[in-house]
């Protein structure tokens, strides 16, 4: 440590280096070309094989799109599934009735706004058109980050937009120290919030920490800032909930939390009593004819004042930290996680010079660590360090770059800045081609049995209902458990009963006798015929009374992985 502040303060007493902005113009292109480049043809390799991918969240994000389009804001409104991202599909449905396509497009476009977006913020925070272009072109190599958006439909790049949004305004704030700042602030804060609803208590810890950063001397200029920044969100929380409550009868903004709290804790009690976690679920209700997923009166029921709850979110905060560090790393690379650190250090060394961009990227950190705890202490997923990753990347990026393509930023010794270039490429070079990149994971489409299993259904009728039973054959890319759900958007069925997986032999004719007992129109079986279990339901299902079709569906790869079972419709 004694190193980095005898170099930084030899820094500060040199001269700023004038910048030729003949080659600054030159370095900016180059990277502006190649993120172009990069971003095509990422997108034209995923989307040969992911065109008709749908995911859990793409399902109801459409079927609320859908009840949109219908005219039933009642129906659209959802306590667990944010609006903004249903209300842009809802207005390309105005255009295409190919709801997947437009939420594919969507995404796409979310992830691509973000790069404009992380160019200003960067080049706001360093007056640096070399370091904003040096960012984009990193965010957009990060990996999985392209083959994520054309993939999947979700809402956390459109989350990223508008944290990005957020803390270019943040930024401004903390400079001008303005009523008018604070205002923007505080309704990015509550657009981001419509995007998501862990925005509201996350960025309300980033706008508290800037206010009282600025204005801790000043009570009063405090307060009257602390009002105007929560107003907008206040607001909208307060609209979002009103309209939750038409539909729940009771105000709330979301039950998310509360959601991911009752199904961990029922996996917690279903692992310490040793019970069947692959018990059949018979629950007509829990989808509606868009397949949207309403769990509402289960999470209304469950009661939070458990002290026994607690030790179970240590557990969980315990377990998934890791992963959560380790995909962050991942994303930003190690030589973004070294310069994030390196620069840090800087700023802290002479904070009068960088006293916004110390108290930004001390925001920036502190916000990171606290969207990191919220979600381990639930479940966490590789996207949800999304949106922190293109803030973590305009910190530290302009040490990678020449002081004279950043002259208003920190920089480092020439060796040391050549020395996070090469791990910034090798670490590139390595997350593209080591066996977990997409492009060796992601390279062919995995639904392809859904596509076909969902076309026999509508075939044999435009709607009905469907049990299903077992786990689809690649649930480590999300074709697992989901099979009954993305078969039935796709028919334009409803799922009505299924399970999680098949159990031991001895189970199988409980479990085909629980799916009779539905009385859904079709029964799905998912499984190998190697596996017992799968081989016996699907044979007493043949000889099931009212079966006027059977089929079996194939992978590629794996060969026969479900078979199909539709029954005559009863009359009357």
């Amino acid at each position: 440590m004694p190193f980095l502040t005898s170099f930084y303060e030899e820094q500060s007493s040199a001269i700023e280096p004038e910048p030729n902005h003949r080659e600054e113009t030159g370095w900016t292109s180059v990277l502006l070309g190649a993120t172009a480049v990069n971003c095509i043809v990422q997108i034209a390799w995923f989307w040969s094989s992911h065109v008709r991918n749908i995911t859990m969240d793409g399902v109801n994000y459409i079927g609320l799109a859908r009840h949109l389009l219908d005219g039933n804001f009642k129906a659209s409104v959802h306590g667990y599934w944010s609006p903004l991202i249903s209300w842009m599909i809802a207005a390309g449905g105005l255009f295409s009735q190919n709801f997947t396509l437009v939420g594919r497009m969507v995404t796409i476009a979310t992830f691509l706004l973000c790069l404009p977006l992380l160019y200003l913020l960067t080049l706001r925070l360093w007056h640096s058109p070399s370091a904003a272009a040096l960012a984009v072109f990193w965010f957009s190599c990060a990996r999985g980050l392209i083959a994520t958006a054309v993939g999947m439909i979700l809402a956390d790049f459109l989350l990223t937009a508008c944290v990005l949004f957020y803390f270019i305004l943040l930024l401004g704030a903390v400079r001008q120290n303005s009523a008018r700042s604070w205002a923007q602030l505080g309704g990015a804060h509550g657009l981001a919030f419509l995007a998501k609803a862990i925005s509201m208590p996350w960025l309300a810890i980033s706008s508290a920490i800037a206010i009282l950063a600025q204005n801790w001397r000043a009570p009063r200029r405090m307060v009257a800032s602390l009002l105007l920044v929560f107003l907008c969100p206040a607001l909208i929380w307060i609209s979002w909930g009103s309209a939750l409550r038409a539909k729940y009868g009771t105000l709330t903004s979301g039950y998310q939390l509360r959601a991911n709290l009752m199904i961990n804790w029922n996996r917690h009690l279903a692992g310490r009593r040793g019970a069947d976690s692959l018990a059949f679920i018979n629950h007509p209700s829990l989808y509606d004819n868009y397949m949207v997923y309403e769990p509402w009166p289960d999470v209304h029921r469950f009661r939070l004042n458990n002290p026994a709850m607690l030790s179970m979110i240590v557990a969980t905060e315990a377990r998934n930290l890791p992963a959560a560090v380790k995909e962050t790393v991942i994303l930003v690379t190690p030589a973004g996680a070294l310069a994030l650190l390196l620069m840090l250090w800087l700023l802290l060394c002479d904070p009068h010079r960088y006293f916004a961009e110390a108290v930004f990227a001390g925001i920036a950190v502190v916000s990171s660590l606290a969207l990191i705890a919220a979600y381990c202490m639930l479940v966490f997923d590789g996207r949800y360090v999304i949106p922190l990753t293109p803030i973590l990347i305009a910190i530290g990026c302009p040490l990678l770059l020449p002081a004279r393509l950043a002259p208003s930023a920190p920089h480092l010794k020439p060796w040391l800045q050549k020395l996070l270039v090469g791990l910034l490429a090798a670490s590139l070079v390595f997350f593209a081609v080591y066996w977990a990149s997409p492009f060796r994971t992601a390279n062919r489409d995995f639904e392809l049995s859904c596509y076909e299993a969902a076309t026999t259904l509508r075939q044999s009728a435009p709607s009905g209902t469907l049990a299903s039973i077992g786990e689809g054959p690649y649930p480590e890319h999300g074709v697992g458990f989901e099979m009954g759900a993305y078969v039935s958007y796709l028919a334009g069925w409803r799922l009505i009963a299924a399970n999680a997986g098949l159990p031991p032999p001895s189970g199988a004719k409980m479990l085909a006798d629980a799916a009779l007992a539905s009385h859904a129109d079709a029964v799905a079986v998912w499984g190998s015929p190697a596996n017992a279990t799968y081989s016996a339901i699907v044979a007493q299902l043949k000889i099931a009374p009212g079966v006027s079709l059977f089929r079996s569906f194939s992978d590629p790869s794996k060969g026969e992985v479900g078979t199909i079972f539709v029954f005559t419709p009863k009359s009357g």
